[in-house]
């Protein structure tokens, strides 16, 4: 009997999972409170970049209690954001934080950045934990150059239609590579077919590879 297919993983999205096919890490931010955690799907928590000012010790405190619920399976989406959000220092701060406790935890990090790849480059050897770029929208020497200091990149729906992205996806080490919804409307499947045909492998082949990312980044097991 032919081995059972993994999920089709979704490493980062806004939403529930759509079928029983789907295995999710749905991000939610640090206010929400622990006792409506799901027992369903799994998640991801932090303080985002846009709100860091906003974030204070209490807030803190709360984030190191939350992520240590068996279902929150990384810290993030946090990182560092040039064109949106508070001061960098405040950025900072609460990003550094939140390494240190991914460090303390053992938890990956799931990062949010925008115009600040050489920002994480500098700091990027305090992170002990997989840290992975979600959404990544770069060039191929800033996706080389993450990948060499330890970063796995994570692709959403605007890998179907983008030509740069569809090179870099192509090229780079299949076991660093990770696919998302994020906040789109489109189907996981549907960014899975555009990847497969992009690296010239099968649907299925794609899928095993990148849950064997998953299983060893993030130390989980199917069925567990």
């Amino acid at each position: 009997m032919p081995e059972p297919l993994p999920p089709f993983l979704n490493v980062h999205t806004h939403r529930k999972p759509s079928g029983a096919d789907e295995f999710v890490i749905r991000n939610a931010f640090s206010h929400n409170p622990s006792s409506n955690l799901p027992s369903n799907y799994f998640l991801s928590f932090g303080i985002h970049p846009w709100f860091a000012k906003q974030s204070n010790e209490q807030e803190f405190v709360h984030l190191g209690t939350i992520v240590q619920n068996k279902n929150c399976l990384a810290i993030g989406e946090c990182g560092i954001d040039r064109s949106k959000g508070p001061n960098i220092e405040f950025q900072l701060q609460a990003f550094k934080i939140q390494i240190e406790l991914a460090n303390r935890l053992k938890k990956p990090m799931i990062l949010h950045l925008v115009r600040s790849y050489s920002d994480i480059l500098k700091i990027s050897g305090s992170i002990k934990v997989p840290w992975i770029v979600h959404g990544f929208r770069g060039n191929e020497n800033e996706a080389h150059m993450l990948i060499s200091k330890g970063a796995r990149l994570s692709f959403g729906a605007a890998l179907i239609h983008n030509d740069k992205l569809q090179s870099i996806v192509a090229k780079m080490p299949l076991d660093k590579l990770y696919l998302e919804t994020d906040a789109s409307q489109e189907r996981i499947q549907t960014i899975y077919r555009a990847a497969a045909t992009i690296r010239k492998s099968p649907v299925d082949s794609l899928r095993k590879a990148i849950w064997i990312n998953f299983e060893r980044d993030f130390e989980f097991t199917y069925g567990q």
